[in-house]
C-alpha cells in the first residue's frame, strides 16, 4: 500500500536517523532483530498510519533491558503470539504506574473537618496543626512515647453547660482495621481527646489516620456533632522495627522464589536407545565402551587418559571451554516452556504484601483497601501470569559420533598444496604390532566326539495264520 503524507514524513525522519552515526551503534545494541528503526520504517510503509504508530510506539517501549537476549520480532507474522518482551514490559509498566498513582494521589485521602466545627491535631512539641493541613504528604510527626489526638471547638453559640463524648479512631488499615478509644469527655464548646501512640505503633513506624468524632448535648436541648481527622507519622527507622523487618523479608523471599516459578517444570525424557554394533569393525560393544580393555595397546591407553584429562582441565581454566569438539554437529533451538502459575501467584502475593507494608512504614502512603488489598492482589495476578507464560529456553543438541567407527572416506581428489609450499617429510612413525591370533594351519584339528548309539525299534513278530472255520 502507498503510505500517506504523515507516514512519508515519519519515514523521512527515520531515514535521516539511520544515516547518522548513532543509529549504527544503537542497531548493534538493539534487543530485537530487525532493529527498531528498520521496524518503524517497514511499519509505516506497509501498514496504515494509526496501526503503524501503535506498533512502533509499543516496539520502542518493549526495547529495554528486561529482555535478556536478542529476539526476532518482524512487522508481519504468520501466527498470533505475544510479541517478545510484551508480558514483562506491560506488567512492569502497570505496576510502576499504579505505584506512582498511589504515591502522588496521597493528598486525596480522607482528612478534614465536618459538622461546622474546627479541629486541630496536637504535635510532638505541643503545637496545634489544623486538621485540613495534616495530609498524608505533610503529616504531623510524633514519636512512640508521645500522644496523638484530635481537639476542636463546637460551632458558635454552643451553651457552656454542654457535655460531649469524643471517640478517637486510629486507622491501621482504613475501613478495615480501626481500633477505637471511646468516652473522652468534654464540656462547653471544647471537644476532643488524646491517646498514647505506643499501643498502636509498638511494633513499627509509619503513617496512620487519626479521626475524632464528638457528640454533645445540653440540658436546653441544643446539640452538635463534630468530626475531624488528620495523618500522623510515627518517627523512627522502619528496618529497626519488627514490622519493617518482616516486610523486608517478605520482599526478599517473594522476589527470590518468584524467579523459580518462571522455570519450566521437569520434563521426563525417554532414554536414548543404544545404537546397534557396526558390522564393519568386528569389535564388540564392551570393547568400544571400555577404553582400558585388551583391545587397546599401552600407547592408546595413555592417549585416552591425556584426552580425558584435557577435557576436564580446559573448561576449568577457560581455554576452549565453550568450543565445540571436532567431529560434533551442534543444533541450537529455542522452546517456550511454561512455569508454575500457582507458585508465581503465591510468591508475588508475598512480595506485594511486603512491598505495600514497607511503603507504609516509610510513610509513602497509608494502608487502605487499595494499597493493602487491591495492590498486592494485582501484583500476585501479574506474577501468576508471568509464571504461566514461562520463559524461553535454549536447547543445544550435540550429535556425538560413535567411537570405533572407521573414518569416512574423503570424496574427490586430495587437496593440492599451494605453489611454493614446502613438502612435509614422510612420517617415520611405525605403529606397534598388535597381538594377532596364530594362523589356522598351526592349530590342531578339532576333536569330534563319537555320536551316541541310537536305539533302533524292534520289528513286530508275524502272527500265525489260522485256517478258516
Amino acid at each position: 500500500m502507498r503510505p500517506g503524507r504523515l507516514a512519508r514524513a515519519c519515514i523521512r525522519v527515520v531515514e535521516r536517523y539511520q544515516r547518522s552515526d548513532g543509529a549504527r551503534a544503537n542497531d548493534k545494541s538493539c534487543a530485537f532483530d530487525p532493529s527498531c528503526s528498520a521496524f518503524i520504517e517497514e511499519a509505516f510503509r506497509t501498514r496504515s498510519f494509526l496501526v503503524a504508530f501503535h506498533i512502533s510506539f509499543w516496539r520502542m517501549l518493549r526495547c529495554n533491558r528486561l529482555l535478556g537476549h536478542r529476539a526476532h520480532d518482524p512487522v508481519h507474522r504468520r501466527t498470533w503470539r505475544p510479541r517478545p518482551n510484551m508480558v514483562r514490559t506491560s506488567s512492569r509498566t502497570g505496576l510502576i504506574g499504579g505505584v506512582l498513582f498511589l504515591a502522588f494521589s496521597a493528598a486525596a485521602y480522607a482528612q478534614g473537618v465536618s459538622g461546622g466545627c474546627s479541629a486541630f491535631l496536637r504535635g510532638a512539641n505541643g503545637t496545634d496543626v489544623p486538621a485540613e493541613a495534616a495530609t498524608s504528604n505533610s503529616p504531623v510527626v510524633v514519636d512512640i512515647n508521645s500522644t496523638a489526638g484530635v481537639r476542636g471547638f463546637a460551632p458558635d453559640g454552643t451553651p457552656q453547660d454542654t457535655t460531649s463524648l469524643t471517640t478517637i479512631t486510629v486507622s491501621i488499615i482504613e475501613q478495615v482495621v480501626e481500633p477505637q478509644s471511646e468516652n473522652h469527655p468534654g464540656t462547653g464548646a471544647l471537644w476532643g481527646g488524646e491517646v498514647r501512640v505506643e499501643p498502636y505503633a509498638r511494633w513499627g513506624t509509619g503513617l496512620y489516620l487519626v479521626t475524632g468524632t464528638s457528640n454533645g448535648s445540653s440540658p436546653s436541648g441544643s446539640s452538635f456533632s463534630c468530626e475531624g481527622s488528620g495523618y500522623y507519622k510515627v518517627s523512627g527507622n522502619p528496618l529497626s522495627a519488627p514490622i519493617g523487618q518482616v516486610a523486608a523479608g517478605l520482599i526478599v523471599v517473594g522476589a527470590a522464589t518468584n524467579l523459580l516459578s518462571r522455570r519450566a517444570k521437569d520434563v521426563a525424557t525417554a532414554p536414548v536407545p543404544a545404537p546397534p554394533p557396526s558390522p564393519s569393525t568386528g569389535v564388540s560393544d564392551s570393547e568400544l565402551m571400555n577404553p582400558y580393555s585388551d583391545f587397546y595397546t599401552e600407547e592408546e591407553r595413555q592417549c585416552c587418559f591425556l584426552l580425558m584429562l584435557a577435557a576436564v582441565v580446559m573448561p576449568i581454566v577457560g581455554a576452549g571451554g565453550g568450543a565445540t569438539p571436532v567431529g560434533q554437529s551442534v543444533v541450537v533451538r529455542h522452546a517456550w516452556r511454561r512455569g508454575r502459575p500457582f507458585l508465581g501467584f503465591l510468591t508475588a502475593l508475598l512480595f506485594g504484601l511486603g512491598f505495600t507494608v514497607l511503603m507504609q512504614q516509610y510513610a509513602v502512603w497509608p494502608l487502605t483497601v487499595t494499597t493493602a488489598i487491591v495492590l498486592p492482589l494485582v501484583i500476585a495476578v501479574l506474577g501468576g501470569i508471568r509464571a504461566y507464560v514461562g520463559q524461553r529456553v535454549r536447547i543445544v543438541t550435540r550429535a556425538r559420533p560413535r567411537v570405533g567407527l572407521p573414518p569416512a572416506t574423503p570424496v574427490g581428489p586430495p587437496p593440492v598444496p599451494p605453489p611454493g609450499a614446502p613438502t612435509p617429510p614422510p612420517s617415520t612413525f611405525t605403529p606397534p604390532p598388535r597381538s594377532t591370533p596364530p594362523p589356522s594351519s598351526t592349530l590342531p584339528p578339532p576333536i569330534t566326539p563319537p555320536a551316541p548309539p541310537r536305539d533302533e525299534p524292534t520289528p513286530p513278530e508275524p502272527k500265525p495264520l489260522l485256517p478258516p472255520d
